[in-house]
């Protein structure tokens, strides 16, 4: 083993940083976490190397479909081929959110978190994963959305797929 590098760049104070992924493709180390660095909501970050690990880029703050230390994180995933990169974001208010946010330049720039499922605000998503192959991002995810929003009448567990374009940053 070598020495430990940091990866992350926030040298602030108090700071609670937890569920890691890591994923290796085209040559590149993609990291990912979530840390509480701006409220006691955690964030989503992202950093990345190209020469083995030797180096990393700036965390970058991934998008998660609320402002920065806004609304809780329920769980994230990350997947990877080349240079697309791309995350699933499950969120709460009460109600959950689903969302994705994809890079295709290799985490350099993000696109904003868009909804990945029609059940926003009244959903119960659980149980997420995605795949990335090509341009093109594969997520799928468990929901016993609520049949009337609001109402608390929810549906069996059910699991759902949806398919995301990367070149036009669009669901198909």
């Amino acid at each position: 083993w070598g020495a430990a590098v940091r990866i992350d760049d926030s040298l602030g104070g108090d700071k609670y940083t937890e569920d890691f992924g890591t994923t290796i493709s085209g040559g590149n180390i993609y990291v990912s976490w979530s840390d509480d660095r701006n409220s006691t909501n955690a964030d989503l970050y992202f950093t990345m190397s190209s020469d083995g690990g030797a180096t990393w880029t700036a965390d970058a703050e991934i998008d998660k479909g609320y402002p920065s230390g806004g609304n809780p994180m329920r769980e994230w995933r990350m997947a990877a081929d080349g240079e697309n990169v791309a995350r699933a974001i499950g969120t709460d208010e009460g109600d959950e959110y689903l969302f994705l946010a994809d890079s295709t330049d290799a985490g350099a720039t993000w696109s904003s978190a868009i909804a990945a499922t029609g059940h926003n605000g009244h959903s119960d998503a659980d149980e997420m994963d995605i795949v990335v192959s090509g341009d093109t991002a594969y997520l799928a995810w468990n929901d016993n959305f609520d049949v009337v929003a609001g109402t608390g009448s929810r549906t069996a567990d059910a699991c759902y797929m949806s398919t995301f374009d990367m070149v036009s940053g669009t669901f198909t």
